[in-house]
């Protein structure tokens, strides 16, 4: 990806507003999105974010945000279908990589 999706194009690419990505609802679908948000972010060139900078930004400690991307890094590893609405665009470009 050439560029880093905002929150808020993250939001609109996901139908999923913003406040529900920033809020702390546990619910599985919106902390699957805001856990992919936070894969997203760490492995997004040019800038790959920290876990420090993004639980800044999400009002969270860190390890939340590392927790996070493990969870999503176990849903690559088991080929979980819950991330399935979000291979394309926000999980397949980083695999290469890992």
């Amino acid at each position: 990806m050439d560029t880093i999706l905002s929150l808020k194009e993250y939001a609109e690419r996901t139908d999923i507003p913003e406040e529900e990505l920033t809020g702390k609802s546990r619910k599985q679908v919106l902390a699957v999105a805001r856990f992919i948000y936070w894969f997203y972010l760490n492995k997004s060139d040019p800038v790959r974010w920290s876990s420090v900078k993004i639980a800044e930004i999400f009002g969270r400690e860190h390890p939340a945000i590392l927790h996070g991307i493990k969870q999503v890094k176990n849903f690559i590893d088991t080929n979980d279908s819950i991330i399935e609405p979000y291979r394309k665009d926000f999980i397949e470009p980083f695999l290469s990589r890992e």
